[in-house]
């Protein structure tokens, strides 16, 4: 993954897009101070029973196209009212759930008979080589975004500066992100206008999560990532600070709540509310019951979906002890349910409070846990280069 030249204060635009909703997010790097989200504006993508394959495309890009103009004529204000802001915005990063993006975990290992040299083409070579085992049949049209090495261990041992040593046995750990081509186009389009140059990037949103939790709570070294949203729910497992599987099954916030609404004959506002009290323990007596079988019957349903993706990979035997869940609401549901299926889990939530001492937000933006883990990680990204 190629930034930009390094400077000292920049301005990203940051474009999460998830399976209902688009948001923008505009975050200022300056050198010696904390992350600033100075901006944030959010577009929900209608559901449609009746639509086509392409509704959710044409939604996605034309709200992506309304969010980037309305960003460049907000940033032209901002510039008036701080003159000292860079001039433009330097670059423009992708944050994407399913299904815009797919993303694979895996550790290579290699043996050799002889010590052989370690050079970072061989690496990458190596890496190279292996996506045609987990790429699809029509890898041709995908265009591979982002690849991140977690480690490399050379005789069994973890070596940070590995380049030019010698081994007999190789390991490699990492994950690689890939998407359309077309739509990586078509996501370019929406927003070229904006930056200078090519500057735009591509991210799993998961990988992004686990990157900025990470910075945070260091000491977390295995845990279950995940993260239901609007129609679908994403999972990532970490081990040892090392991504190892990567998936995603379609019910989400919203697909539970218009189940709800039609089992119970209610709108989904109503149906919204119904979950709300049911799971906070104050619904009538006489509702209750017919609720409660309502409510359990969609939480065996997401159970059985998520015991459906990861397979025997989350047995009771290979299942870490902590899951880590967000949800942009009625997380208290989707935690019983996980509970449920995994009962010696341990399930923790993050709060905006978490993110203090590690990301600012500027008055009046609401402070959003995943905008603030997602800008994190690309200040740590940038760092790093």
């Amino acid at each position: 993954m190629f930034f930009s030249e390094k400077k000292e204060d920049r301005v990203i635009l940051l474009i999460s897009v998830q399976s209902s909703m688009v948001r923008g997010t505009l975050v200022r790097d300056r050198a010696g101070e904390l992350p600033l989200v100075m901006w944030s504006s959010s577009k929900a993508i209608r559901h449609r029973e009746d639509a086509d394959a392409s509704y959710l495309p044409k939604a996605t890009f034309t709200h992506v196209r309304n969010l980037s103009e309305e960003i460049a004529r907000d940033y032209e204000a901002y510039r008036h009212s701080d003159p000292s802001l860079p001039a433009y915005i330097e670059e423009v990063h992708y944050a994407l759930a399913s299904p815009w993006i797919l993303s694979h975990a895996l550790t290579l290992s290699k043996k050799y008979d002889n010590a052989v040299p370690v050079s970072e083409k061989m690496i990458l070579t190596i890496i190279s080589d292996a996506r045609s085992k987990f790429l699809p049949k029509d890898a041709k049209e995908l265009a591979i975004v982002e690849e991140k090495i977690f480690d490399i261990r050379l005789n069994g041992y973890s070596i940070s500066s590995w380049q030019g040593k010698t081994a007999h046995s190789l390991e490699i750990s990492f994950a690689t992100s890939a998407i359309e081509i077309k739509t990586e186009e078509k996501f370019r389009e929406a927003c070229g206008h904006i930056v200078r140059g090519n500057n735009i990037f591509f991210h799993s949103s998961l990988l992004l999560h686990h990157i900025g939790l990470q910075h945070i709570f260091p000491e977390k070294v295995s845990y279950v990532l995940v993260h239901v949203h609007g129609e679908l729910t994403d999972v990532v497992v970490v081990e040892n600070r090392m991504c190892t599987f990567f998936g995603s099954f379609p019910m989400g916030i919203n697909t539970a709540i218009r189940q709800i609404a039609l089992s119970a004959n209610v709108t989904e506002q109503v149906a919204d509310s119904m979950l709300t009290m049911y799971i906070g323990g104050r619904m009538d007596t006489a509702e209750k019951e017919k609720t409660r079988v309502i409510i359990e019957t969609i939480s065996a349903e997401w159970n059985a979906q998520f015991a459906n993706l990861t397979g025997g990979y989350l047995s009771d035997e290979h299942l870490p002890e902590t899951a880590i869940l967000t949800s942009r609401s009625h997380e208290a549901f989707f935690v019983e349910s996980y509970k449920k299926h995994f009962e010696k889990s341990k399930v923790e939530l993050i709060s905006t409070e978490m993110l203090s001492g590690f990301i600012s937000f500027a008055p009046k933006v609401e402070k959003l846990r995943l905008t603030g883990l997602y800008s994190i990680a690309l200040t740590i990204l940038h760092k790093r280069l």
